[in-house]
């Protein structure tokens, strides 16, 4: 018997679907909230036969004091700091920065500072380092005295220093009232003097508006010196711009050059995105083997990318049968992994409905309800709540404990613990380069 794991959940029951939610896929909306997402549906569902109605455009430059979807603010990991910034200093002195910043990013900032105590004080980079350490440690006279280095070592010309403490200034901290202008100068300045990621940073503030306006054009100019000196995040964004045209005349040839050279340079949505994108032509029937999409969504899936994960998993649960791939077992394994390294909320509810149903996996109802709670985490998953209510009349009341157990230690061995406040390298696929030195 075919498994009906994706109609209950009410999609993914014929390419016209699949594609609706390649489209989202490829606008990772869960990632960024990006505005154009409309336009994006719009192309995949005339591509597909169907028309799909969708707002009107916003203003190009529509200030933020309207009502609209918060854009999301950048993070401190997005300036990318790692032990190539340190590699002019002569020793010892670059000895002592590359073990602070190892010590940082395992959070013992006490630790990072002691290494320096016998550096330079006045050196940029010690300012950096130990400015960074001391905002971390979050006491009211440590960040302020953490922020007046930053400051010193902006005023001794170091970029990541600009790039910090625009983004600090930019989305505001306890202590640190949030200054739109001041932000974005610092980034401004921060850019001039060669600080890539400040330029990406820059791109997705006028992309996304959290710099203070909404402006395709400029954000474009801004991506495409980024990418233009190397970084994947922002030929990523670039290849999106030119997929859906904002800012630009639109171009898919371009768009699939630029997602091509950054997926082949190791960024993990553009691989995801890719692998949704090769899919298409075998879901529609077009095309009988799917092997190049699988090797993106293979190669985006080794990094943690969920949306390839989740596609991944889907491939071999239902759509493989038809190339005499399907293998279901394969497929739930790879839904667990993603829950269990992303807790993404599509996997969780795909992982859940195989224990449920006991699909390629024993049946195990009581982890089924734990998952279906952590999948509809945010509120937004109506399909979980009714597997719970299902499960809810089986179930005894200390199998429904356990499973509420089950979530919080799930959660707790799982979940990222890092808070917006504190101020980590998060290095991530996002930036395409690796965290380690």
């Amino acid at each position: 018997m075919a498994w009906d794991l994706w109609r209950a959940r009410g999609s993914f029951r014929g390419f016209v679907e699949f594609a609706i939610i390649g489209g989202i896929v490829i606008w990772f909306l869960e990632a960024r909230g990006a505005p154009e997402l409309p336009a994006v549906l719009k192309d995949v569902g005339e591509a597909a036969g169907i028309q799909i109605r969708t707002a009107p455009k916003q203003n190009a430059t529509l200030p933020l004091g309207k009502k609209t979807q918060a854009p999301l603010a950048p993070t401190l990991g997005e300036i990318e700091l790692d032990h190539r910034h340190f590699e002019a200093a002569p020793e010892p002195l670059r000895s002592q920065l590359t073990q602070a910043l190892d010590a940082y990013r395992a959070r013992r900032y006490q630790a990072a500072l002691d290494l320096l105590n016998e550096a330079d004080p006045d050196d940029r980079l010690v300012l950096l380092m130990r400015g960074l350490a001391l905002i971390a440690l979050r006491g009211g006279d440590t960040f302020q005295t953490g922020i007046g280095l930053l400051k010193r070592a902006v005023e001794r010309g170091e970029p990541k220093a600009m790039g910090f403490l625009g983004i600090m200034t930019l989305t505001g901290l306890p202590g640190l009232n949030r200054n739109v202008e001041e932000g974005r100068a610092h980034l401004e300045r921060a850019a001039k003097a060669g600080e890539i990621s400040a330029l990406r940073v820059l791109g997705e503030g006028y992309l996304t508006g959290w710099i203070g306006s909404i402006d395709p054009a400029r954000a474009a100019t801004y991506l495409r010196a980024a990418s233009d000196r190397g970084d994947l995040q922002s030929t990523f964004r670039l290849a999106e711009s030119y997929f859906v045209g904002r800012g630009m005349a639109q171009d898919h040839k371009e768009a699939e050059r630029l997602f091509v050279l950054a997926a082949e340079r190791g960024h993990a949505e553009a691989q995801a995105m890719l692998g949704t994108w090769r899919l298409f032509p075998y879901l529609s029937g077009v095309s009988a083997d799917p092997s190049e999409a699988l090797q993106w969504l293979e190669r985006a899936a080794a990094q943690g990318e969920p949306h390839a994960m989740e596609n991944l998993g889907l491939f071999y649960v239902e759509y493989g049968k038809r190339s005499g791939q399907q293998d279901v077992p394969r497929g739930v394994d790879i839904f667990r992994q993603c829950t269990e390294q992303t807790l993404h909320g599509a996997c969780a509810f795909a992982y859940a409905t195989a224990l449920h149903h006991g699909e390629g996996i024993p049946r195990d109802p009581v982890q089924a309800y734990a998952l279906y709670t952590l999948s509809n985490s945010r509120g937004e998953n109506p399909k979980a709540v009714t597997r719970m209510n299902e499960l809810k009349k089986t179930l005894s009341a200390d199998e429904i404990q356990r499973a509420n157990a089950m979530v919080a230690e799930f959660a707790a061995k799982y979940g990222k613990k890092s808070t917006p406040e504190t101020p980590l390298l998060d290095c991530s696929f996002r930036s395409g380069r690796p965290c380690a030195g």
